[in-house]
């Protein structure tokens, strides 16, 4: 055989290589399933639409972000071409922009249309004047000061935290740090004036329960992952999921770190 017959032969074996290796790839990503939601956005009473809002959503494991048409007279809004996974998501409206209050996780089949319906609670405005700070912090250093311990019960691991900035919500991470004080935990147990909440804000008090013992003036950090910054820097409110179809997953809050990325902030 000449030297450039086998030379051929040896081309025509790389590429045929080459095709049988991305074949695969290229058929997996063709039947990635994709879905669509189609929902409303509504007012902070819940019930009256709201015209001219863009609803945005982040895939967490692959940074992907769409955004759904402008909503209309009636609220209705329409995001296309939505794979499975976890998301965050914001809504951008006329007037400021509105991060969620989770996280959403969505199971869409191949052409399926689910329904999701968000509304919108602006913060007072002592929240809402150091929620950029607060947000600012966790994207730089990827935790953020929010208050400080003012007491704290060593029988019951119970401690008092006045919240100075931003919030509190249950199942975040959290660092506690002092002269004698220096661990991580997650948020189980919150309450505020005695009852049991999910998110405690700027000015209030908030009764947290700790896994190691801690000391009166220690400063609380909350801790936030990379992929799991919010959308906008400077909101006016909360976006909150209020209805959806079975294809939504309500109150996703945490997400095992088997299956999000890896991440510089990750403690």
């Amino acid at each position: 055989m000449s030297k450039g017959v086998r030379l051929t032969f040896m081309f025509s074996g790389l590429l045929l290589a080459f095709i049988l290796f991305c074949y695969p790839i290229a058929l997996k990503s063709e039947n990635v399933a994709k879905g669509n939601i189609v929902g409303f956005v509504y007012d902070m009473d819940g019930t009256t639409p709201l015209e001219g809002a863009v609803v945005k959503v982040k895939n967490i494991s692959t940074d992907v972000v769409y955004e759904s048409t402008k909503s209309d007279i009636l609220g209705i809004f329409k995001i296309k071409g939505l794979e499975n996974g976890v998301y965050l998501y914001g809504v951008m409206t006329p007037n400021g922009d509105f991060n969620s209050d989770g996280l959403v996780g969505i199971r869409i089949q191949g052409n399926e249309t689910a329904k999701m319906s968000i509304s919108l609670t602006p913060y007072e405005k002592k929240v809402a004047s150091s929620m950029q700070e607060f947000y600012q912090e966790q994207k730089i250093a990827g935790e953020a000061f929010i208050g400080r311990i003012v007491d704290y019960n060593t029988d019951t691991r119970m401690a008092d935290v006045f919240i100075v900035k931003g919030y509190l919500q249950l199942k975040d991470k959290i660092h506690a740090k002092g002269e004698e004080t220096d661990f991580y935990q997650k948020v189980n147990v919150l309450k505020h004036e005695g009852s049991t909440v999910k998110k405690a804000y700027a000015g209030q008090t908030a009764s947290i329960g700790l896994t190691e013992r801690a000391e009166i003036k220690d400063s609380v950090y909350v801790v936030c992952k990379k992929q799991f910054l919010p959308l906008f820097f400077s909101p006016l409110g909360v976006a909150s999921i209020v209805a959806g179809s079975a294809a939504i997953i309500y109150g996703v809050t945490e997400v095992d770190d088997i299956l999000t990325p890896a991440s510089a902030f990750k403690k």
